[in-house]
Parts: structure tokens; C-alpha cells; sequence
């Protein structure tokens, strides 16, 4: 389950410029041959989140498509490296994700839970509840700031009935066993604890393409993980 909402309710963004974060967290674009040099004669394997990254940030998470540019990097990169999307979408409304384990087992309590959180959050102006097949997402986007503490109270403690569902804990990113490459995805300073950054899906297709160019120069023998991820919580 995810929690999202509009980055100026994140509560682990920090103050400061964004040159000066740079710094700490500096461009994977302008660092691609320093990461080119640490990857060499490793096998590469992406992971790529979804909202955010290969999309926009759309109000209706429905509205949220990728664009077809960057939909034909995506296939340049699979076709080169193992690729995984890592999101919580279902399979329909993602088929260009890969590695999903389907959990049919879960689907009527999956339901159950959807009605619950329709329920318990129906008196609050914004929320929605998005159905994803194998987990629920409640968004918090167009809710009013003051009211998205309430949110997050009434979703918590309804879910504690649920020992066998988990809330996303809303880190930054996933983290990647072994040497591997984090690269956060953002267009604002926040805490975080990738190696890189991009600022927008933009600037991810780019990277994408590069990615996909270097393969036809070089060859791969150990892993090296590339993960580009946003935050879990907006």
C-alpha cells in the first residue's frame, strides 16, 4: 500500500539550494563516465519506479502515461539489460512493468480493505483510494494539509487489523544488495541516500539513452544494480 500526496508535504524534504545539494548528490547525466568507469565489464540490471520517473506527477494517478519517447528508451534499455518498473500498479494497468509475482490468494481480502478505506475516508475532501489489483493505494494528494495527519491516522490504525498487509514506510527508495548505483529522482533538495540524482523523467530518458548506447561499446560479467526510484510517499 502507498501513500501519495504533492512533494510540499514531505515532511523529510530539506531547505536549501538545489546546486548545493548537487553537490552531495550530483548529476547521473554529468557523472555518466565516472559511472561508466565503476560499471565496466560489470552485467548491468535496472530497476526503474514508475510515478514520477518514467511519468509525470499527475493529480489523477490514472492520467499518469508515459510518454512514447520515453516508452522507447525503456524498450532500448530492456533490450540491452534486465529491466524491472517496481510499482505498486496492477498488471493491467502496467504492461510494460516485468518481474510482478501475482498473489491471487489475497484478492477477496484485498477487496474487504478497499471498502474499508473508501469507508474511513470519505469524510475527507481529496482522498482517494485507487484500486491496484494486488495492493491498494490511498492518495492524499488534493487533500488539504491540515487534514493529512488525520489521513494517515484513521488508514494506520483501520490496517492494524491486517497483520498479514503492510503500509509502504515511505523511504526514499529501495535499497539494492551489493554494489549498485541509486540514483533518486527529484527536482527539490531532500534526504536521501542515492549515490545520484535526475531531476525529472526527463532528464531519466536521457540517461536511459546513454545507458542503452554504452552497451553497444562494452561488455558485462559481474552485477551492477541501477535503481532510479522517487519517493513512496508524495
Amino acid at each position: 500500500m502507498e501513500f501519495n500526496s504533492k512533494e510540499r508535504f514531505d515532511d523529510r524534504a530539506i531547505n536549501g539550494s538545489y546546486d548545493v545539494w548537487l553537490k552531495n548528490h550530483p548529476s547521473a547525466l554529468s557523472s555518466f563516465d565516472e559511472i561508466k568507469r565503476v560499471a565496466y565489464e560489470k552485467q548491468i540490471v535496472v530497476f526503474l519506479d514508475y510515478d514520477g520517473t518514467l511519468s509525470p506527477i499527475v493529480n489523477d494517478p490514472d492520467q499518469a502515461y508515459m510518454s512514447d519517447a520515453m516508452r522507447s528508451a525503456v524498450r532500448k534499455v530492456g533490450k540491452h539489460f534486465p529491466t524491472s518498473i517496481i510499482s505498486g500498479r496492477s498488471r493491467d494497468k502496467g504492461n510494460d512493468m516485468v518481474n510482478f509475482c501475482p498473489a491471487q490468494d489475497f484478492l477477496p481480502r484485498i477487496q474487504t480493505i478497499k471498502v474499508m478505506l473508501q469507508e474511513i475516508t470519505r469524510g475527507i475532501k481529496g482522498a482517494m483510494v485507487e484500486d491496484n489489483k494486488f495492493c491498494l493505494s490511498v492518495h492524499f494528494r488534493c487533500v488539504n494539509e491540515d487534514n493529512v495527519g488525520v489521513l494517515k491516522e484513521k488508514v494506520e490504525s483501520a490496517m492494524k487489523s491486517y497483520k498479514d498487509f503492510r503500509i509502504s514506510d515511505g523511504k526514499e527508495m529501495i535499497k539494492s544488495i551489493g554494489r549498485g548505483f541509486p540514483i533518486v529522482v527529484s527536482s527539490t533538495p531532500m534526504e536521501t541516500e542515492a549515490l545520484y540524482s535526475l531531476r525529472d523523467p526527463i532528464e531519466v530518458m536521457s540517461f536511459l539513452i546513454l545507458l542503452a548506447k554504452w552497451k553497444k561499446d562494452c561488455g558485462y560479467k559481474k552485477t551492477s544494480l541501477f535503481g532510479m526510484f522517487r519517493r513512496l510517499i508524495r
